[in-house]
């Protein structure tokens, strides 16, 4: 086994190729351009004179850019030396074989088209233009293009599978015509997605302009995303409709499919038409959904007659133009539709009004000071109450329910409406809660959102015993600060802020885990929220007391924050960096410089 050997002079960074020849197996090939040849042509042309995998062409930067043509059938990973201010760059990238291809760490300044079926695979690019992929016949098989960790323009392409990956995406993303899958994780998409007969499945996203989703054969899936302009899924076909946060839209989700369907845990707000709107022909379950500020109904169920039972429970819907919940359908339907576990506050219209023939069953729904009834066109449920489910703040949006709330264990119904007990969410109450181990024992700091009389508490383990701890404390910019002196170094501990609320004790701040020193390492640990718009929160470690620095690039390696340059104690810190003003959204990197090395990590600021 032969080592070779490679170092980018502008970045320092080493990279080690093993290759190993075996008998009748040409060895694969390392080159870099200029210092073995030329140009990544010449390098190509050299990888044609050898039947070999896994060949490698690394480019320093600083070269004129080259136009390549990718059309051989070579398995080849072409690797860029330069450090994240100062990338390689190629020029197009045009890409006709059928061979494996790998591109890592450029910069393409021109047009980059695949025309033909391979495994292609773009990381830690820069796109100035779009990326196009298309296809004259279907794919044959699962292989496909990726893109991970890139900053792009617009993406288009049919017939081949698609991945985009932790990318940032100035415009859209369209998928048209039939064959392979598209998936869209982890990035933020200042433009739309859309698809056309293709299976799909959107997870982890920012999209600006609305996500439209159409398949007649394979399942589509929308999980955990943030959207503005409204969700629209088609197909005959299932799909799944989770976790997704909706602002606008005309409606706000729209899923139109005719198989098993699940449409859960979404948050529609303020949409310009209905806020829900379904038409599921092979039944299905839509549960735990908040719907508020519709310009009609809430949520609209029609009926299609297809002899299904379709389960709707656990939903919040209140302060709509219309009712809170509106059912229809045809005079021949047979869907047996359930009713049960939701809530309907405050809307201009019925609680509920139905059409549905036969009636649908309703128990254990709550209806309350909705404008004209509590429901309309079928008899309310025998369970069904009309109180005020006392929301934390309804004006809000904290639709979750106080320790005292008579929806929360409802005689006969337990919970009703989609959110628990959760007045002391730490979202709504608690601004900023830290802890770092300093010399003197653990250093915490902590800033209420609201007058909120909360008290610390430590413990050995996230499970508890809990115990209150009280300590001298003094304020620092709007935050209390206290210092514990009894929490010895070679121990790890658990702190948290508790208040009582309605007469029960429950936590306002998520538990914070100071490690013992002897297990800390020089690290960074984290970057929140990722995606996110900032304010972002910079998680890192020393080992023991040390000169750091912790500072954020942009793409183009151009420095954007100095976020800490000095000397440090051994244990965890944060720094913040605001993302205020002009700073544009995209992929960004964090850089930490300890005494053992550095670190990098990528994050991705939203619009």
């Amino acid at each position: 086994m032969v080592p070779l050997l490679h170092r980018a002079a502008r970045s320092g960074w080493w990279m080690i190729v093993l290759t190993c020849s075996m008998a009748h197996t040409a060895t694969a090939m390392t080159l870099t351009v200029p210092d073995d040849v030329p140009s990544v042509a010449a390098a190509l042309d050299s990888l044609l004179e050898i039947d070999a995998d896994d060949d490698t062409v690394f480019v320093r930067s600083g070269l004129a850019p080259e136009n390549i043509e990718l059309n051989a059938p070579l398995s080849v990973s072409l690797i860029g030396l330069g450090g994240p201010g100062d990338l390689s760059v190629l020029g197009s990238v045009g890409i006709g074989g059928t061979g494996r291809y790998r591109l890592s760490r450029f910069r393409l300044a021109g047009r980059v088209d695949v025309w033909v079926q391979g495994d292609i695979q773009f990381s830690d690019c820069v796109l100035d233009f779009d990326l196009s992929v298309f296809l004259s016949q279907p794919a044959q098989s699962t292989e496909g293009v990726r893109a991970v960790r890139c900053s792009l323009q617009s993406v288009s392409s049919n017939r081949v599978s698609l991945s985009i990956d932790s990318c940032a995406v100035a415009g859209s993303i369209s998928r048209s015509a039939g064959g392979g899958f598209l998936t869209v994780r982890n990035s933020v998409v200042q433009g739309g997605i859309s698809t056309g007969q293709v299976g799909c499945s959107i997870l982890h996203n920012r999209v600006g302009s609305g996500i439209l989703l159409s398949s007649q054969t394979l399942y589509q899936e929308v999980i955990d995303n943030e959207v503005w302009e409204g969700i629209v899924v088609f197909g005959y076909a299932g799909a799944t409709v989770q976790h997704n946060l909706v602002h606008g839209g005309h409606p706000g989700i729209l899923v139109d499919t005719f198989g098993l369907t699940f449409v859960q845990d979404n948050t529609v707000l303020g949409a310009a038409s209905t806020g829900l709107l379904l038409k599921l022909g092979r039944g299905g379950t839509v549960s735990n959904n908040v719907i508020r500020g519709s310009a009609q109904d809430g949520m609209d169920f029609r009926a299609l007659g297809c002899c299904e039972v379709v389960d709707i429970h656990h939903n919040t819907s209140y302060d709509n133009g219309g009712s809170g919940f509106a059912l229809s359908g045809p005079p021949t339907a047979d869907d047996f539709v359930l009713i049960h576990h939701n809530i309907a506050y405050r809307n201009s219209g019925h609680g509920l009004t139905s059409t549905l023939e036969p009636p649908p069953s309703l128990s254990c729904n709550d209806w309350f000071a909705n404008d004209s009834s509590g429901v309309a066109g079928v008899e309310p449920g025998a369970s069904d109450l009309a109180v005020d489910p006392l929301f934390c703040d309804v004006d809000h949006d904290s639709v979750s329910l106080a320790a005292d709330s008579p929806v929360l264990d409802a005689p006969g119904c337990g919970l009703i409406g989609a959110r628990g007990v959760g007045c002391s969410g730490t979202a709504t109450l608690v601004e900023r809660f830290e802890a770092v181990r300093v010399a003197e024992g653990v250093r915490l700091t902590w800033r209420l959102a609201r007058g909120l009389p909360a008290r610390l508490e430590r413990a050995s383990d996230v499970e508890g015993p809990w115990d209150a701890i009280a300590l001298e404390s003094s304020s620092e910019r709007d935050a209390i600060v206290a210092l514990d002196r009894n929490a010895p170094a070679d121990r790890t501990w658990w702190y948290r802020l508790a208040a009582t609320i309605g007469g029960q004790d429950v936590a306002v701040a998520a538990p914070i885990l100071v490690p013992a020193s002897s297990v800390l390492g020089f690290e960074l640990r984290s970057v929140a929220p990722n995606p996110g718009r900032g304010p972002f929160t910079l998680e890192f470690t020393l080992a023991r007391e040390a000169h750091v620095e912790l500072d954020v690039f942009d793409v183009q390696g151009r420095l954007v924050r100095r976020a800490v340059h000095g000397t440090l104690g051994a244990g965890t810190h944060r720094a913040s960096w605001n993302a205020e003003g002009s700073v544009p959204s995209g992929i960004y990197m964090v850089r930490y410089r300890h005494p053992d090395g550095e670190e990098t990590r990528a994050f991705v600021r939203a619009r």
